[in-house]
């Protein structure tokens, strides 16, 4: 049996609820970046250390992700600039990238109604959660690049078979490729 393709966004409405959390929160829209251009989960996000983030190698190294394993994503040039200027704007040299107004790690709760409040306010009538960017991730990339397997180790899954599931296409999908294949 094939296994339903999970509910992601399209590139258009990311941008819509990044283009909103950076009318509100410098912090929001990099946490909500780094989760759609790297495929991390909330927990993923919450647990980032300034350390985590090698800006020579273009890499933020994810520990203790699930299962125990850690795993390096790479990371855009863009992204690492931003990064940077969050970095240097709050002072952060060691500890949480991401903390609260209390000093605090951000917890996991309060990251998911972050992106539930902007999807909200950018008017997105899909249902949006912090892994919906994830599976967004996955989509896209898997669209651009129909690399599997790098997309397998980016997402950190140890098993192909979890991954698999990004194959499923929508018939707008098919639709595309189809209109592609016979192009002049």
């Amino acid at each position: 049996m094939v296994e339903k393709l999970p509910d992601y966004l399209n590139r258009e409405e990311v941008e819509q609820i990044l283009e909103t959390a950076s009318r509100h929160s410098f912090r929001d829209y990099l946490m909500i970046k780094i989760m759609w251009m790297c495929g991390l989960r909330v927990s993923e996000v919450s647990n980032l250390m300034a350390r985590d983030i090698d800006f020579l190698e273009k890499k933020i190294k994810i520990v203790q992700s699930k299962r125990s394993k850690d795993r390096y994503v790479p990371v855009t040039s863009e992204l690492l600039r931003e990064i940077r200027f969050y970095m240097e704007a709050k002072k952060i040299e060691t500890g949480y990238l991401f903390i609260s107004r209390k000093k605090r790690k951000i917890t996991t709760r309060r990251i998911q109604q972050i992106v539930k409040r902007y999807a909200e306010e950018a008017k997105i009538k899909k249902r949006v959660t912090c892994h919906t960017f994830r599976h967004s991730f996955a989509v896209y990339f898997l669209k651009k690049t129909k690399n599997l397997r790098a997309l397998q180790k980016i997402l950190g899954h140890s098993s192909i078979k979890s991954t698999e599931v990004y194959l499923n296409l929508t018939f707008d999908d098919i639709q595309e490729e189809y209109e592609r294949v016979w192009e002049r």
